[in-house]
């Protein structure tokens, strides 16, 4: 008699222990949250399609102006190779002189010869003179036309001062560190993504492990529910069969093992939500310190 109060009082525990089982039961929406908290943001995926856009314009813009600025600096350096040829306008101009000096020595030289000389040796001498005259002039007539040397230069001078074009060209290159540091943003965000990603890999692994361990509660308390009915039954009828007694005894194990295992699932599946967080707030912190 003792014995059977004493299943009685086991009895009723184990149904005390599986109404609190079942309470738990019908609490799984916060997991369920969790779950759907796990998908991606819809406006963080707009924002990383809309700065993968932005980059592909940069990139192009960026081409474009690279193109534009080497064509620019080709132009600055033939200004600046033009801006020698006033020295070599000079330098011609003193040559020319030379030439023309040397030309006067020539034909005074030949009109010494011409008064002192015999008329043979004066023949002689004077087509001498003549074809250095000739080489003379031909080395005048092979230098450079000297007014287009003069409206060359003219030309240059009229080009003025280069300092708007600079100016132009700093904010151009301004205007590109900023897109450059957007395109920072956007390497920010497929980082975030990769991890938002990889977080719902480990939650869904977690989730699926805390549902089979729910299936398997359940079962376990349909069985021990079964097994505490038949021994009810037997009991009222005043027959005491020990196979039911073993077997809500087994019934009652496997519930607590299966209880155990949901607990254990429900705490892996709140530590797989919570690391990615915690490892960003870590190094949110490492990046102020």
């Amino acid at each position: 008699m003792s014995q059977i109060e004493e299943l009685q009082g086991r009895i009723s525990a184990a149904m005390e222990r599986i109404s609190a089982g079942v309470e738990s039961l019908g609490r799984p929406q916060p997991v369920v949250a969790a779950i759907e908290d796990a998908e991606p943001d819809a406006d963080l995926v707009a924002q990383l399609e809309d700065e993968r856009l932005a980059n592909a314009q940069l990139e192009e813009r960026l081409k474009s102006i690279k193109a534009k600025h080497a064509a620019e600096i080709e132009a600055l350096t033939s200004q600046t190779d033009g801006a020698t040829e006033p020295a070599e306008l000079e330098f011609l101009r003193s040559e020319l002189e030379d030439t023309r000096r040397a030309l006067s020595e020539a034909q005074e030289r030949l009109d010494a010869v011409a008064s002192e000389k015999e008329p043979a040796q004066e023949a002689e001498e004077r087509a001498a003179m003549q074809a250095e005259i000739e080489a003379l002039r031909a080395q005048v007539e092979s230098a450079e036309d000297i007014a287009a040397l003069k409206a060359e230069l003219e030309q240059l001078r009229s080009r003025g001062d280069n300092s708007d074009l600079v100016e132009q060209l700093s904010e151009e290159n301004a205007a590109l560190k900023s897109e450059l540091s957007n395109s920072e943003r956007l390497s920010e965000l497929q980082a975030e993504l990769e991890m938002l990603r990889a977080e719902r890999v480990s939650h869904g692994a977690a989730m699926s492990r805390l549902d089979g361990d729910l299936q398997r509660l359940r079962k376990a308390n349909d069985q021990l529910r079964m097994v505490v009915a038949e021994l009810r039954k037997a009991n009222e009828a005043g027959v005491g069969e020990p196979h039911l007694i073993n077997s809500a005894m087994l019934a009652e194990l496997e519930a607590l093992r299966a209880q155990r295992a949901t607990d254990a699932s429900e705490v892996h599946a709140v530590l797989s939500k919570l690391g990615p967080l915690l490892s960003a707030a870590n190094l949110a912190e490492g990046e102020d310190e």
